[in-house]
């Protein structure tokens, strides 16, 4: 139990409940997220929980050029989007080897 008699969730729920958390954060916040910062900032509070998560980006063709996606795994579960995802967007290669902290200093 916590500090206030609160009890803790446990660990395999966490990954979920963060999801959660963050995309009513997402829906509720004054500027659209995408799921770029939907997935950095998911990955950031994983990590600071001790929970190691893969960033994975994808991409599939559009009527104009490409769609890009991001979203997050755990052990090549999807967490933080539909199942499927990886079967609508190819995952570019490489990116499981970015630590949270490397992907927060990416910003334009």
């Amino acid at each position: 139990q916590g500090a206030l008699g609160m009890r803790h969730p446990p660990e395999s729920t966490v990954p979920a409940r963060l999801s959660e958390i963050v995309a009513i954060a997402a829906r509720n916040h004054l500027f659209a997220m995408s799921c770029l910062p939907r997935a950095l900032a998911l990955r950031t509070m994983l990590a600071r929980r001790g929970v190691e998560s893969t960033l994975r980006i994808g991409v599939r063709k559009a009527p104009d050029g490409l769609d890009g996606h991001a979203w997050l795994e755990i052990d090549r579960n999807v967490i933080d989007d539909a199942p499927d995802v990886a079967t609508r967007f190819v995952p570019l290669e490489g990116l499981d080897r970015l630590s949270p902290e490397s992907c927060l200093e990416i910003r334009d």
